[in-house]
Formats: C-alpha cells, sequence, structure tokens
C-alpha cells in the first residue's frame, strides 16, 4: 500500500520557499561565474604588467648604458677642457637617476611574478623561470559586438547575482506572509 502524502499550499507558501531556493540557487551560480572571471581578470592583468615591466626595464637599462657612455664621453671633454663642470654634474645626474629606477623596476617585476604565482595557486617563483625572458605585451583580441549598453549590463555577473538575490527576497517575503 502506498501512502501519497500530498501537502495543499493554500497560501502559497510552500510554493514562495521553492521559488526562493530556486533563485538563490541563480544567484549562487551567478557568483561562481563572477569569481572565475575576476580571478581570469586578475590573472590577464598581472601577466601584462609583468611583460610591461619587463619592457620598461629593459629600457631603463639601455638609458644607463647610453647616459654612461655619454657620461664616458663628457668626462674626456671636460679633462681637455672642453667641456665645463655643470655639464659633468647634470650627466651624472642623469645617469644616477637612469641608475635608480632599475632596482625599483625589478622589483615591482618580481612581485608581480610573484602575484601572478600566487593567483594561480603555486607557490612564489614557481613560473619566474617560464617569465624571466622578456616577451612582447599580448594584442588584445577584438571584441565581439555586445550589443546596447542594457545588453552589456544584463551579462555583467555581478548584477545577476544581486537581481537574482532581490528575487529571493522578494519570494520570502512571499512565503513569510502567507504563513
Amino acid at each position: 500500500m502506498r501512502s501519497d502524502k500530498r501537502i495543499v499550499d493554500v497560501f502559497g507558501g510552500l510554493r514562495r520557499g521553492k521559488e526562493a531556493a530556486f533563485f538563490d540557487y541563480q544567484a549562487s551560480q551567478a557568483g561562481a561565474v563572477a569569481t572565475r572571471l575576476a580571478v581570469v581578470a586578475q590573472t590577464a592583468d598581472l601577466y601584462i604588467s609583468i611583460r610591461g615591466l619587463q619592457a620598461r626595464l629593459e629600457i631603463a637599462r639601455k638609458q644607463v648604458d647610453t647616459r654612461q657612455q655619454l657620461l664616458t664621453t663628457i668626462e674626456h671633454l671636460h679633462a681637455k677642457g672642453l667641456a665645463a663642470e655643470l655639464q659633468l654634474n647634470q650627466t651624472q645626474g642623469s645617469l644616477n637617476q637612469a641608475q635608480a629606477t632599475v632596482p625599483v623596476l625589478q622589483a615591482g617585476l618580481a612581485a608581480a611574478m610573484n602575484a601572478l604565482d600566487v593567483m594561480l595557486g603555486k607557490p612564489p617563483g614557481t613560473y619566474s623561470a617560464q617569465l624571466i625572458k622578456s616577451a612582447r605585451i599580448p594584442d588584445v583580441p577584438s571584441i565581439a559586438d555586445t550589443g546596447s549598453p542594457a545588453d552589456l549590463l544584463r551579462r555583467r555577473p555581478d548584477l545577476i547575482v544581486a537581481e537574482r538575490r532581490l528575487a529571493a527576497s522578494n519570494a520570502r517575503i512571499g512565503e513569510a506572509s502567507r504563513i
């Protein structure tokens, strides 16, 4: 004998509770998508920062070499009386300034590489050997037609989460008022 227990939802409270649970589920799914999107965006940002810092470091090193050569030339000219002391001091100051940028860029590069490792769930220094060789900054991929600004807003995961949470709250209000 089968006992068929059916509950009559006279005031709709059970239906509204089911709706609230469904909307909560949708909000958690959209939250997971938003989290994945944030991690991917942060990872891409760190990678591009690494490549940018490498390019800046290469330029800074070339500036140091160029200014060192200029200083050597100015020192020779100064020794022969063809360059003023002021010119020699300015060139030395310019070299010192260029040399000072190199350690700052190196520290920023090391920090970005470690941050990328952590973002990828690895201990700091894991991928530094693979990234140490300078490479060009990747081109930005073309973005497909996103439609109107309203369409773009409708696809934002954080707004979907907020909308689903609001719908769940409304369903809970309906559930509470029907009990």
